[in-house]
């Protein structure tokens, strides 16, 4: 997680996207592998709540911010936020072998505490 900003009617979560990328070299060749993250599909506090995601914003640069509301409930401590999923991508780099993808949906989450 790259930030969390606390406004009056909610908060912004910014979370760096850049996707892990994956050079591996097996009997076949070298594979290339590639995720594509989506953002964050769930954000809840340890009290139970769960909190709207009214927007997003991918913008290119690696961050995705998330405008999120209502504030966070007087007396959590931590966020658990929670991606949409990701797309992975496998290609060999074999000069002759055909490219191969597969969508693989895994899920990350993250913990945030909030400072009391």
């Amino acid at each position: 997680m790259r930030s969390l900003y606390l406004g009056p009617q909610g908060f912004r979560v910014d979370v760096r996207a850049d996707p892990p990328v994956d050079l591996v070299v097996d009997r076949h060749g070298p594979t290339l592998r590639a995720l594509w993250w989506n953002g964050l599909g769930r954000v809840a506090d340890d009290l139970g709540h769960e909190y709207l995601l009214l927007a997003r914003d991918p913008t290119g640069t690696g961050i995705v911010r998330h405008w999120c509301h209502p504030r966070p409930a007087p007396g959590a401590r931590f966020l658990r936020l929670e991606s949409a999923g990701y797309r992975g991508e496998r290609l060999r780099l074999a000069p002759a072998a055909a490219g191969t993808s597969a969508e693989v949906v895994v899920k990350a989450e993250l913990t945030v505490r909030l400072a009391v």
